[in-house]
């Protein structure tokens, strides 16, 4: 009787277990199907060619702002950069030429005795020497300053100026003592308004110049 209700027990229990897979396998389809596929934007790194091995593929270019390139896929460095305009390189001097700063307005100021700053006014004229590629050597053929009531004639000095003729450096003597002259302007000291600035000794004394000037050459 025992052995009787086992078997049935074990029977009951086989029957519920296929039922079980048998729902599964039905109803699962159906709740699979219903699910929307998600979609993937990672692409396939690889893939096998006929030959088995394995063939590499190429990323696809992301959307938006990319570095340029040419045909070849290179960087295009003139493509992603560009160059500054270039100054307009002024008309070349010739040896022999003369360069004239004229002051239009000007004042000094004593370094040695701290005086108070006065009106200043002068004149020098340069001529050029030798032409070269980095620039021009010129040579102070006359000139003169004029600091309050006292006037110091410039007696001979030599300068360099860039090949765009917009700085000039250069030193020279004067009565009584020595000076350093300096122009700069942009984009060339001919004809443009520009400070002409000079250091110089003389008496014992040493004053600083400031004198905006005009500039002509011939």
């Amino acid at each position: 009787m025992a052995l009787s209700n086992r078997s049935r027990k074990a029977g009951v229990l086989g029957a519920a277990v296929a039922l079980s897979i048998l729902a599964l396998m039905v109803v699962y389809p159906v709740i699979a199907s219903s699910i929307p596929a998600t979609a993937t934007n990672t692409p396939a790194l690889s893939s096998v060619s006929s030959s088995g091995k394995v063939a590499a593929t190429t990323l696809p270019t992301p959307a938006g702002d990319h570095i340029p390139s040419d045909a070849t896929g290179k960087f295009a460095a003139s493509a992603a950069l560009s160059s500054p305009p270039a100054l307009a390189v002024p008309p070349a001097l010739a040896v022999g030429e003369t360069i004239t700063f004229t002051s239009t307005e000007g004042r000094y100021s004593n370094f040695t005795n701290v005086e108070p700053a006065g009106t200043a006014a002068g004149t020098v004229t340069f001529t050029v020497t030798a032409a070269l590629r980095e620039g021009y050597t010129l040579s102070l053929t006359s000139g003169s300053v004029a600091l309050g009531n006292t006037t110091l004639s410039m007696t001979g000095g030599s300068a360099v100026m860039d090949s765009r003729q917009g700085t000039i450096m250069g030193s020279g003597t004067l009565a009584g003592g020595s000076m350093i002259l300096h122009a700069q302007a942009r984009p060339s000291l001919l004809g443009n308004f520009s400070i002409l600035s000079i250091d110089l000794q003389s008496g014992g004394q040493e004053y600083l110049v400031l004198l905006q000037v005009t500039s002509s050459h011939s």
